[in-house]
């Protein structure tokens, strides 16, 4: 008698069924992250006083947003991302807090993000520990409440790598514009993100290389929309 082909929905085989251990990994390796991140950085949003580059920062964020760009772009020569988004914060709460409140939230989101670029290059455990040395880095622990771009940078600093780590696994021309569009946030955010974009760029040039140009062109034209922020 054979069983074969016959499924009785018993006493299947492990290979059949969902492994459980990178979605608790994720939750372990976030969650126990963002914990730390908490525990650490909510006292300091009230209890540390205000530093002179915040307080510049949420005057610069304070004024009309094509003033704010102007003057961000053209006499600071900076990415005008962040001041952006404190402008719209400053417009629900005009205090200083509600911008280092704006930390936090980039500095949060930013594990997840770890989490996944540690797990595409070694897996669900490399992704849990990503996520964790992230979360109880310094720069966080410093800057998670420090209310000016560096978390947001990490932020889209991890979601850049993370979009091309896709990318170059499955090599199509949407993903390739995704990344590029992740890419463009970094000079938006911080002159010193070019250095990581021409990294990323040098790299896609080599895997790109033989291959038809027409599905590149799109991340190209992401490309050139970065030339304002090389100017400024």
């Amino acid at each position: 008698m054979s069983f074969r082909g016959r499924s009785t929905g018993r006493g299947a085989s492990p290979r059949s069924r969902p492994s459980l251990l990178a979605p608790l990994l994720a939750l372990g390796g976030i969650g126990a992250g963002a914990g730390l991140l908490l525990a650490r950085l909510v006292g300091d949003v009230h209890g540390k006083p205000l530093f002179e580059d915040e307080a510049v920062s949420g005057l610069i964020a304070a004024r009309p947003l094509p003033e704010l760009i102007e003057t961000v772009m053209w006499e600071r020569g900076g990415g005008p991302l962040h001041f952006v988004l404190s402008h719209a914060t400053l417009a629900v709460d005009s205090s200083p807090y509600a911008l280092r409140w704006l930390s936090v939230v980039f500095a949060l989101a930013a594990l997840p993000l770890c989490w996944d670029v540690g797990r595409r290059v070694g897996g669900p455990v490399a992704g849990a520990v990503t996520a964790l040395v992230a979360a109880s880095s310094s720069f966080l622990l410093v800057y998670g409440t420090f209310a000016r771009m560096y978390t947001l940078y990490v932020f889209a600093a991890a979601l850049a790598i993370d979009l091309f780590l896709v990318a170059k696994e499955r090599r199509r021309g949407r993903w390739a514009f995704a990344a590029a569009l992740a890419a463009w946030l970094l000079p938006a955010i911080h002159p010193y993100g070019a250095f990581l974009v021409a990294a990323e760029a040098a790299v896609a040039l080599w895997l790109w290389r033989g291959r038809p140009l027409r599905p590149a062109l799109p991340a190209l034209a992401v490309v050139l929309a970065m030339v304002p922020f090389a100017v400024a």
